[in-house]
């Protein structure tokens, strides 16, 4: 529960720390999709649904090799709309997109006025990792599941301060004293309070609803 607590007071401190991010130059984004904790899992018929569905949310993951933007989209796959409003104000006018051909990324394009870099996934394929030109994205979205399973049985209504999380943890600086300076700067001015008992309490409401 200690450790619990903590993470939670972390997780306040670092609630806006994606909300000013801007990625610029070369920006590379991919959707990844995470599946719902076990007990939430919706089956028809008696069976697990197939493909993407509503046991999975879908993250946007965006990255320009300095920064790293991390957002819960939606549960099921993405759309236009949902893909804009995660990335719009997170990408910088005239900067170069690279990423599949997903039509819902189109929008962004043509709004932001990027140069438009997309591969298709047929073509994607039959390409190694080493010579896949969405290799730096990919890893990102590998990093960030590994990241997600080593907690596996959390909280799903945590799942973007865990994001949150790891796009603090990788973002620069790289220097793990000039993050943990970055940490205590944000505790001094932060004011806000998370008490033990309320903590808690909530938590076991949630649960017996």
């Amino acid at each position: 529960n200690t450790s619990t607590y903590w993470l939670q007071k972390v997780f306040l401190l670092i609630n806006e720390y994606q909300k000013d991010i801007l990625l610029k130059n070369e920006v590379y984004i991919d959707e990844m999709f995470y599946t719902v904790i076990k007990s939430d899992l919706k089956t028809k018929d008696g069976k697990k649904l197939r493909g993407i569905s509503q046991n999975q949310y879908c993250i946007g993951i965006g990255y320009d090799k300095n920064r790293i933007l991390a957002k819960v989209e939606c549960l099921g796959k993405t759309s236009t709309q949902t893909t804009y409003d995660t990335f719009a104000n997170h990408i910088e006018h005239n900067s170069k997109l690279i990423h599949d051909d997903e039509k819902s990324h189109r929008k962004l394009v043509k709004d932001l006025n990027l140069r438009d870099e997309s591969y298709k996934s047929t073509y994607l394929k039959r390409l190694d990792d080493d010579n896949n030109p969405l290799r730096p994205i990919n890893h990102q979205c590998d990093l960030i599941r590994q990241f997600l399973n080593t907690h596996s049985g959390f909280d799903r209504d945590d799942l973007q301060d865990y994001l949150n999380l790891y796009c603090f943890m990788n973002s620069k600086p790289r220097n793990k004293l000039e993050k943990v300076n970055m940490l205590l700067e944000l505790a001094l001015n932060t004011k806000i309070t998370l008490k033990y008992k309320n903590l808690f309490n909530i938590k076991e409401k949630d649960k017996n609803h």
